[in-house]
């Protein structure tokens, strides 16, 4: 029984294509073989017979572009639109459009049901022309839709679940900008923010362009279908307010007439993770100006990405140029980076490979530009294999300090370095500097570049000759100072105010001061039984070199007089006018100076140099402590070469701390406890590896700045955080 169905059902269906009459309100068009038992009614509900060897059945529809897949082993119901019978299936494809495809068009689909094996046909299948008519009512189409400037409104549609917003470029016909909205009581949208849904960037009105948009309500599934899309009226660019464009914390505006686009106002461009997301990215082609205004404080990825500008000028307050931000821009040729400049992006300036794809073939990179991403300058790039490869531009030219991390990525890269300021790597005396001839040095930069220059003028090594009264029968002197080296004469002990008459030193003899009256003190000085204690200090006298005190050594100082025995009194031995030295301390000893408001403590007891580290300051109120080179005490001078360990801990208010070349040793945590130090101006030069402690260091804080001799810079900073200063503290 089961075969003659089967073979009249064939009959019966063949028969109908012969004579042309359409089969259950459609036309049916049959594979090889037809599925058994195939039927279909108006209301579209399809039902056939199961296949041999079939394990799934599949419904198309060649004017929707999707199917549907029925597997036998799931016998899946499609939310009650699909029947398993047992010897067969039947499917409500009305109920399944309705339920599940609000914005399917009524009008006639071509269906094509097949039995499957796996994923192969077992040449059963129908064809038919099935006429759609949905049994769920259409949303009404928006109504009154309106521009106001940048704000698109319209009425809001009963009954609809969401809504679809699109902007068109009205000489184009495509869409600019799209939004989906799923709260049904929102009926306005602003398109100068990135769109809900489709995370469209903001748009970039052209003021000669015009523009329309659309919009549609979606309807709720199995109880309203979409409606139809309704059309506004057409406005021009310049109607909307193109000053309030916006990208990130700045604004943007496009001038079609010009070419030009400009990014304003205070703060970061926008997040763009790919270049056609870029607000401007349609008009690439077209821009050919690029202004950032002085504000703009970070510029995004692939900002300017395949635009057209011959030149590019990055203002001082840009910080960091993100990842391919100006690459492909195949007419630059002219970049001007400015000073505030510190991260370049990967990528940033990469060109396209092949004659004409590139113009730029130098840069000058500022000092302070301290981060580059890779291949971000100097470099081309082209797909080969499958992969990218990326080469330097041949004969490409980085223009810098030597001194920066410009110099790093032209070493690293193998691009050619034009240096703008060379630094010292390695300096040469050939000849030695003294008190009147300067010296020679040979100095080598990083780069390679030699020169010769002058070493300063040495100090002069002065030797004091004490005042020497004149009496009755000989004749005295004033304080003077005579220089070991050159042997000229000076008034002052910095050897700077020369004397050129050296018989301006003598008092005459006879010339006697007349003794002071007992009886009528001076007011102006203290008695000299009774030292008046409210009298400071006499200040420290200048200790003779190192050299002038060597044992054993002994140097005629002249001691000039008048007339014919002038010559023979210049001999005069130095050491019979200067005053006997008391010996310095022991050891360990510690010295207060008042005039100098710290403690010291005694680092050496010689004789020819005792020295002294600076221990701690005595008023710990003190916002600003120089280091002093020297302090005399008790009548001995004390060269002061070091800091000891925690010499300013508990100084809540020391902000700057200063010491000259004098400081040789910095004893471990030296700096610890100054909670608010905000400079060390360092400028020794004798600071080595085992001079300065391996802590000393330790405890700076974050916000310190340190500044030391510029040709040292890079010596003291690994020095400096070898002992204990942290990477993240600045160096100058």
């Amino acid at each position: 029984m089961r075969y003659l169905r089967k073979k009249l059902s064939i009959s019966i269906l063949t028969l109908a294509i012969l004579l042309g009459f359409p089969f259950m309100h459609g036309e049916t068009v049959h594979a090889a073989s037809s599925l058994p038992a195939f039927t279909y009614t108006s209301d579209g509900v399809f039902s056939w017979e199961f296949v041999k060897d079939a394990d799934a059945y599949r419904i198309t529809f060649s004017e929707l572009g999707f199917s549907i897949n029925m597997k036998t082993s799931e016998k899946y119901s499609f939310n009650g639109c699909a029947t398993w019978k047992a010897n067969g299936v039947s499917f409500d494809l009305r109920k399944y459009f309705d339920q599940n495809n609000t914005s399917i068009t009524e009008k006639t689909y071509t269906v094509t049901v097949t039995a499957m094996h796996s994923v192969n046909s077992l040449n059963y299948a129908n064809t038919v022309k099935y006429s759609y008519k949905s049994a769920i009512p259409k949303l009404e189409t928006p109504k009154n839709l309106k521009w106001n400037k940048r704000i698109l409104s319209w009425d809001e549609v009963p009954g609809a679940d969401d809504y679809f917003v699109a902007v068109y470029d009205a000489k184009t016909g495509n869409y600019v900008w799209r939004a989906r909205i799923y709260d049904p009581t929102v009926t306005t949208i602003d398109t100068g923010k990135t769109s809900p849904h489709f995370q469209d960037v903001p748009l970039v009105y052209d003021e000669n362009s015009n523009y329309y948009f659309k919009v549609f309500a979606y309807g709720k599934s199995g109880v309203s279908r979409n409606s139809d899309d309704a059309t506004s009226y057409t406005i021009n660019g310049s109607e909307v307010d193109c000053e309030s464009g916006t990208t990130g914390s700045c604004r943007c505006v496009y001038n079609a007439e010009k070419s030009t686009l400009t990014i304003s106002g205070n703060g970061a461009m926008g997040t763009y993770y790919n270049y056609n997301k870029v607000p401007w990215y349609t008009m690439r082609s077209e821009i050919k100006t690029i202004i950032i205004g002085n504000g703009v404080t970070n510029i995004s990825n692939h900002a300017f990405y395949g635009t057209k500008i011959s030149s590019i000028t990055i203002p001082d307050s840009v910080s960091k140029i993100g990842e391919g931000a100006f690459s492909y821009c195949s007419e630059l040729s002219e970049v001007k980076l400015g000073t505030g400049l510190k991260e370049i992006g990967t990528r940033c300036f990469e060109s396209a490979h092949g004659a004409g794809m590139y113009k730029l073939t130098s840069m000058t990179i500022p000092a302070n530009v301290t981060t580059f991403g890779k291949h971000s300058i100097g470099y081309i790039s082209y797909a080969s294999g499958g992969t990218m490869v990326y080469e330097v531009i041949t004969g490409f030219k980085i223009t810098g300090a030597c001194s920066s991390k410009a110099f790093d990525y032209a070493e690293e890269n193998k691009i050619t370095w034009v240096s703008n300021e060379h630094t010292v790597s390695k300096a040469e005396v050939t000849k030695e500097s003294t008190c009147t001839q300067k010296g020679k040095e040979t100095v080598t930069c990083r780069c390679g570049y030699t020169y010769t220059r002058d070493i300063p003028l040495k100090h002069h090594t002065l030797t004091r000759v004490p005042a020497n009264p004149a009496t009755e029968t000989a004749d005295g002197n004033i304080e003077y100072y005579i220089c070991s080296e050159c042997h000229d004469w000076f008034e002052d002990d910095a050897g700077e105010k020369l004397i050129t008459d050296h018989s301006s030193v003598i008092i005459a003899k006879g010339t006697v001061p007349v003794k002071p009256d007992p009886e009528k003190p001076d007011p102006e000085k203290p008695d000299p039984v009774k030292p008046d204690p409210e009298k400071p200090k006499p200040k420290p006298e200048i200790k003779p070199t190192e050299e002038d005190e060597t044992p054993g050594k002994e140097e005629k100082t002249p001691v000039p007089s008048s007339g014919e025995d002038e010559a023979k009194k210049s001999t005069t031995d130095a050491t019979k006018v200067e005053n006997a030295t008391p010996d310095p301390k022991p050891e360990g000893t510690a010295l207060t100076d008042e005039s100098q408001e710290a403690e010291f403590v005694v680092t050496s007891a010689a004789k020819e140099n005792p020295t002294v580290d600076y221990k701690r300051t005595t008023n710990k109120k003190v916002k600003k402590i120089t280091i002093p080179q020297t302090i005399t005490m008790d009548g001995v001078t004390y060269n002061v070469t070091g800091i000891a360990s925690k010499a300013f801990n508990g100084c809540s208010k020391l902000t700057t701390i200063t010491f000259g070349n004098n400081i040789e040793f910095i004893r471990a945590n030296a700096f610890k406890g100054a909670k608010n130090l905000k400079t060390i101006n360092a400028k020794s030069s004798k600071l080595t590896n085992s001079s300065v402690a391996k802590k000393a260091f330790k405890g700076v804080g974050s916000r310190v700045t340190v500044k030391v001799p510029k040709k040292l810079k890079k010596t003291y900073s690994k020095l400096f955080v070898k002992k204990g200063l942290a990477k993240s503290i600045k160096i100058k």
